[in-house]
């Protein structure tokens, strides 16, 4: 009975482990997807500041995208 026990907990630890290699796969991948959109952003907010510089929703947006992550390498993984 104490080797069944174990044998489950095993399995659902490498479920676990497979698990978490799958969602950070698809996280990547969605990274990835959306890093051109985010750098398309930010150059419109900063062609929006050149414009109208002391728009207060402007500046917000600005502060905003300044924290939005880097862009992304744009490989290819599967």
């Amino acid at each position: 009975m104490l080797f069944g026990i174990i044998i489950v907990l095993v399995a659902v630890a490498i479920a676990i482990l497979l698990n978490k290699a799958k969602l950070t796969k698809l996280v990547n991948r969605v990274e990835e997807a959306v890093a051109p959109a985010i750098e398309e952003a930010k150059e419109v907010v900063e062609k929006a500041t050149a414009i109208a510089p002391k728009n207060e929703t402007i500046k917000k947006a600005k502060a905003v995208a300044q924290k939005a992550p880097a862009k992304k390498s744009a490989k290819k993984s599967k």
